[in-house]
């Protein structure tokens, strides 16, 4: 993928399969793991992040996600 794909590329080999998929995805049935390239050294106790994102869209009409500070 490009920099400039996001999202998520769902693939099925049956229609049915496939419905399956976008409806968990509509209701919200899916659980989302994000994986992060970190320079330096990660600390080994943490084990994960868990931070509420949030979205916006710039001018330029470019998507962008980061943390959100207001939690």
């Amino acid at each position: 993928l490009d920099r400039d794909t996001s999202g998520v590329l769902l693939v099925a080999k049956k229609r049915s399969a496939l419905r399956s998929l976008h409806e968990q995805l509509r209701e919200k049935g899916m659980q989302k793991d994000y994986l992060a390239l970190v320079r330096g050294q990660w600390q080994s106790h943490v084990k994960s992040v868990q931070a509420p994102l949030l979205k916006n869209i710039l001018q330029s009409g470019e998507r962008i996600v980061r943390v959100s500070q207001e939690g």
